[in-house]
């Protein structure tokens, strides 16, 4: 089922260093950085206050009232029931819905539309492109052999984008085989080094519809080793390429799939998440529950019962909606459907619980 070389050559170089001379450029970065470490420590604190001054009237409110607030989130002027509700923890909870909207669903990784090779007139690169797509869908053992291929092959065919956009994904597949192992930093060089393949395959062919996926997928995935303020900036370029896969490659189901879910996960953000990713981004990410629906929908649309989460989600836009039939009917779909892997054993557990909610709503 579908579920991603340096770049520093693409990265502006720091031309101050050239002008007035390293030392001097490494004061004034130094300078530079210190008055932003500064204005965001301000911003983190007022935000902290008025944090503090919100939960401590909302406190007051339930103790005088005797009852609790149901959790709630408000997306374009209109009130939806939340099936995530708070924890209490703001700020791991803005941490958790940033990982959530740029990092791929695991099963989905393997949904890639079937590519054909009738047309490469490379008969190398043709065998070598068919034995890594075969191996990519087998065992740990034959996703590492399939990177390895593709690394043997890689200087040959350095300006290849079906090459350099395999790498990106076999990058990121062997990266999850390392951190399952414990080898952590080597899944963080894995998850950048294929963020970088799959840039490189843009940079030779702008209209890769695969590399943008694949671009988007790395990216979303090394937002676990980058600041707060890189992982919205991410959140932006991710939701970007996506957008350019789907016009690129307007069939293919999963693509809805990621860029519904980046609009669902955005449209949970609570009041002061939103007001963190502002102080922290200028413009913060937004979406409504009605456009995730929307992705889902075309999704099954355009391949019905492609994914047992897909159906899952409908219903939890459904049910934040207050569509209790529809999600009904949804929840029924998806529990109708097989689990295959671990994922969708979770969705189908998440789905009892969900009917058995909202059963007789």
């Amino acid at each position: 089922m579908p579920f991603c070389m340096s770049i520093s050559r693409h990265i502006p170089a720091v031309g101050i260093g050239v002008l007035v001379g390293a030392s001097t450029a490494l004061i004034i970065d130094r300078l530079l950085v210190a008055r932003e470490i500064r204005r965001l420590v301000d911003i983190i604190e007022q935000l902290r206050l008025e944090w503090m001054e919100m939960k401590e009237k909302l406190d007051r409110k339930r103790r005088s009232a005797g009852f609790t607030f149901s959790s709630r989130s408000s997306t374009a002027g209109s009130e939806y029931h939340s099936v995530n509700p708070s924890s209490g923890d703001e700020e791991e909870e803005f941490e958790e819905a940033l990982d959530w909207y740029t990092t791929p669903p695991v099963a989905l990784l393997y949904k890639d539309a079937q590519e054909s090779f009738e047309n490469e007139e490379d008969e190398t690169l043709k065998n070598v492109l068919q034995e890594v797509d075969n191996l990519y869908k087998g065992s740990d053992e034959d996703k590492i052999e399939a990177l390895n291929i593709l690394k043997e092959h890689a200087s040959q065919y350095s300006s290849n984008t079906a090459i350099l956009w395999r790498l990106g994904r076999s990058c990121m597949l062997v990266a999850d085989i390392e951190g399952a192992k414990g080898n952590i930093e080597q899944r963080k060089e894995l998850l950048f080094a294929g963020k970088d393949h799959a840039f490189a395959a843009l940079t030779v062919d702008e209209d890769c519809a695969e590399g943008h996926k694949w671009y988007a997928l790395c990216l979303g995935s090394v937002g676990e080793y980058e600041p707060t303020q890189q992982k919205i900036k991410n959140g932006f370029i991710f939701k970007d390429h996506i957008e350019k896969a789907i016009k690129l490659r307007p069939k293919e189901a999963s693509l809805r799939h990621f860029i519904g879910r980046w609009c669902f996960e955005v449209a949970q953000l609570s009041w002061l998440e939103r007001k963190a990713a502002q102080a922290l981004y200028s413009t913060p990410p937004t979406a409504t529950v009605d456009e995730a629906l929307e992705y889902f929908l075309q999704g099954e649309q355009l391949e019905p019962g492609f994914w047992k989460t897909n159906t899952l989600y409908i219903a939890k836009c459904y049910i934040q909606k207050s569509s209790y039939v529809d999600a009904r009917l949804w929840l029924e779909k998806c529990l109708e459907m097989p689990s295959e892997n671990q994922e969708e054993e979770k969705a189908h557990g998440e789905a009892e619980q969900l009917m058995e909610k909202y059963r007789y709503y």
